[in-house]
């Protein structure tokens, strides 16, 4: 873990904006409070630490049914979830969210093999996916599209 940190930790995380002057754009990532969901405990508190280092707030849960508690009681930005655990997948935890009425929080769901295509999840209200394996600075340029898309609307 120490190498993915070092390997990953003076990433300066910038996304060109697609207008025509070409201003620099940046995520303030103090502004976001992110739920990582994941049944692989490596995966999410790696995720949940290169995150913190970037300045966002985040939570944790291990399944669907933990996150939910969760987004009761506490104002989230963003989910990133695992589509396949136990107790309560990825997939059925965007339809809880989005039965609720409720376009926010957005939702990545990350995924390696699925019975799910990307278009179903987007159809589903999912607001991306992530195919494992995927590289650190996919992951957060995925995140940054997301909030610069949702900051121009």
């Amino acid at each position: 873990m120490v190498q993915l940190f070092s390997l990953f930790g003076a990433l300066r995380l910038q996304v060109r904006t697609r207008n025509s002057d070409q201003k620099l754009m940046k995520v303030n990532w103090s502004d976001l409070c992110i739920l990582i969901v994941d049944d692989d405990a490596y995966l999410r508190s790696s995720l949940a630490d290169l995150l913190e280092m970037q300045g966002a707030i985040v939570a944790q849960a291990e399944h669907g049914g933990k996150a939910l508690e969760i987004l009761k009681n506490q104002k989230i930005s963003l989910v990133v979830s695992d589509i396949k655990m136990p107790v309560l997948g990825g997939v059925d935890l965007l339809k809880a969210i989005r039965s609720q009425n409720s376009k926010t929080p957005a939702v990545i769901l990350i995924t390696g093999e699925s019975s799910y295509s990307e278009q179903e999840i987007l159809k589903l209200g999912g607001n991306g996916v992530i195919r494992k394996p995927f590289d650190i600075p996919t992951f957060f340029d995925r995140i940054e599209d997301l909030f610069l898309r949702s900051q121009a609307a």
